[in-house]
């Protein structure tokens, strides 16, 4: 059974990548821009005010101008540093604060204060794919899902594409499901 949905996950992977290659540079745009305008109404909403974010890959919701945009609004924004299997959390502190940091590529926050994940009261999570059940996927790593069950108060939310949308997300016992799921439209 374990093989079985590794192997759908894997062809769903595989798909939903080569539909986000697709998009255009302004459909991108445009979606980015259309989930984070709900996003900010949910952040504030919910009155959270320490958030876990991430800093976007080429493939993913671009978040770089809503970070930014939080933290100069005056909340206080982490973002995920890998450090061998796990992640941790630092606090964002302005552009300059980024560096690529291999394997990855990612830009992530260096020499910035850690801060303990049940400090977290909103998390925004990318994902290769989600469905209606709140259902997520990411590239296989499991870094969310080993960091989820420390953030026992921090709401989930998972952004992505239209693209990313699929009827049903193969999940596993050890994956987590999200509170809520916003779509770029």
């Amino acid at each position: 059974m374990d093989g079985e949905i590794r192997e759908r996950k894997r062809q769903l992977r595989k798909a939903v990548k080569g539909a986000v290659a697709s998009l255009t540079a302004e459909e991108r745009q445009q979606q980015s821009e259309s989930v984070f305008g709900e996003l900010k109404r949910i952040v504030e909403a919910r009155g959270a005010r320490t958030i876990l974010a991430f800093w976007s890959m080429p493939d993913e919701i671009d978040t770089h101008g809503w970070v930014e945009s939080l933290w100069q609004s005056g909340y206080r924004v982490l973002l995920p540093v890998v450090v061998g299997p796990d992640l941790v959390l630092r606090e964002y502190t302005g552009r300059d604060c980024l560096s690529p940091v291999p394997p990855y590529g990612i830009e992530e926050p260096v020499d910035t204060p850690v801060v303990m994940p049940q400090e977290v009261e909103l998390v925004v999570v990318p994902g290769v794919a989600f469905d209606a059940q709140m259902g997520r996927m990411g590239h296989g790593k499991g870094f969310y899902d080993r960091l989820f069950p420390q953030m026992p108060k921090a709401y989930r939310i998972g952004v992505c594409y239209s693209v990313q949308m699929a009827d049903v997300v193969p999940m596993e016992e050890h994956d987590y499901r999200m509170d809520c799921v916003l779509v770029g439209g």
